[in-house]
């Protein structure tokens, strides 16, 4: 029971488009999300009426004839024109312009024709499906709720990500909507055109000619010689020539006069879809307008702003905005178009503002894969901060010419204080002659000394000697 309700939920969110995030607009889901469910139900409505009622009712004076038989027989094969002396309500009369005979040509044929019109509807949206590729469910993960969670750090992704694989790319994302538009308004004059082929050349102005009939009064309608527009597309009474054998072997005909029931519901059911098509028509033609209205940059801007008019209040980031609507394609702004209606706004516009800095301050070449978040912000430093480093760098640039003037200062020292300056700095030197090389120079000179004593020692004691015999 389960998959069957997981599948009834699939289904339902692939035909009527309900999954988020949205990839279309109020006009392109009248075509495929409302026009189809329309057709459809009412081709289950004229299926039922059909074939689990019973569309035909037929009367036979002479009898001798079968109810079944008769019923299936007219069903199939009765002539709705009627002589226009006829006082019975709702037949088609033959009137003098009729050039031949109307038979039921069409009407067993009204629920499959009405089922093959609702999946025309859905061919644009399944065509946008395919090339739209699921750009908007990747840009809008974990980015649709009401509160976003390290709201900086996806908005710093979303940065990277755009820049690096939308930026500039995207004109055949638009232009693949927009061929998707013509596509439904070419659809709709496809209908209408079929519709009034397939009722014999009375639908185009089927609705109107309505209208027209029930406006005039009632008593009026029979004095003026009128002809009710719904009989005449759809009857509901009409003759039936039933051929026969009779008993003598020769063949006989019977005439019988029919009801058709279902017209009763047929002829409300196109009543509605005339309107439906009017309302169609309309809306395609109105975003048709819109589409080239959007062709200029200052339309664009406006309806961003619209959409997200509760925060375009700062003056100077609007104008950032503004002048980054201005420079990019249309590509670009239709893609953050579709971004705003699929993402939290506050992080919409987040990234929107730091796009548009990032914009004015020229940097408008994608960032290269291994490219960090930080070079990313580099480029969006509030004022404060980068005034901030032009004083750090005007104060190590003062440091650094105040020791080349020192150095050329000392330069231009007279000689003899440069060489006491010199021998101070020998000094310096040699005080920092390690320990451990001066003790070794110590114990050399003592060794030395030793020596040299040992041979003065030994040069004494002869002449001593010598003394000493005397």
């Amino acid at each position: 029971m389960a998959s069957i309700l997981a599948a009834a939920t699939g289904a339902r969110e692939l035909i009527l488009g309900e999954s988020n995030p949205t990839i279309d607009n109020w006009t392109f889901r009248l075509f495929y999300q409302y026009s189809t469910s329309l057709f459809a139900a009412a081709s289950v409505l004229v299926t039922s009426n059909q074939f689990f009622g019973s569309p035909i009712e037929c009367d036979l004076p002479q009898g001798g004839v079968s109810e079944n038989t008769l019923k299936s027989y007219c069903w199939m094969y009765s002539k709705f024109n009627l002589p226009e002396n006829f006082g019975g309500h709702c037949g088609r009369k033959a009137l003098p312009s009729d050039d031949q005979e109307m038979y039921n040509r069409y009407y067993q044929w009204v629920p499959l024709c009405l089922f093959g019109q609702a999946f025309l509807f859905y061919l644009p949206r399944a065509l946008w499906l395919s090339m739209e590729g699921g750009l908007m469910k990747h840009l809008a993960k974990d980015k649709q709720g009401k509160v976003i969670e390290a709201m900086e750090e996806k908005c710093d992704s979303l940065m990277a990500n755009y820049t690096e694989h939308l930026y500039g790319k995207y004109n055949r994302y638009y232009f693949a909507f927009l061929l998707c538009e013509i596509l439904n308004l070419f659809i709709v004059f496809c209908q209408v055109v079929i519709t009034d082929k397939f009722l014999q050349n009375s639908f185009l102005t089927y609705g109107s000619d309505v209208f027209r009939y029930y406006n005039i009064p009632e008593e009026e309608r029979d004095m003026l010689g009128n002809y009710n527009p719904m009989c005449q597309a759809f009857p509901r009474v009409a003759s039936c020539t039933y051929f026969r054998y009779g008993m003598a072997g020769r063949q006989e005909s019977l005439q019988a006069l029919c009801i058709l029931a279902l017209n009763i519901i047929i002829d409300k059911v196109y009543l509605i879809l005339w309107i439906w098509y009017v309302i169609l028509v309309i809306a395609a033609l109105f975003r048709i307008f819109q589409r080239l209205l959007q062709t200029v940059s200052q339309y664009r801007y406006i309806l961003l702003k619209l959409r997200m008019h509760r925060y375009f209040r700062d003056k100077e980031q609007c104008a950032n905005i503004r002048g980054y609507v201005n420079s990019c394609s249309i590509g670009d702004w239709f893609v953050l178009y579709q971004m705003s209606k699929n993402m939290n706004r506050r992080l919409f516009y987040l990234f929107l503002n730091k796009l548009s800095k990032v914009e004015k301050d020229g940097i408008k070449k994608p960032l290269l894969k291994d490219d960090t978040t930080e070079t990313v912000i580099a480029g969006l430093e509030e004022p404060d901060s980068a005034n901030k480093k032009k004083k750090d760098e005007k104060e190590d640039k003062g440091d650094k010419d105040k020791k080349d003037e020192e150095k050329k200062k000392e330069e231009k020292e007279s000689p003899e204080r440069r060489t006491k300056k010199e021998k101070e700095e020998e000094e310096d030197e040699f005080k920092w002659i390690p320990r451990k090389i001066s003790h070794n120079l110590k114990e050399t000179a003592e060794e030395e000394t030793k020596q040299r004593k040992g041979r003065n020692m030994l040069m004494s004691s002869p002449a001593k000697k010598s003394g000493d015999r005397k």
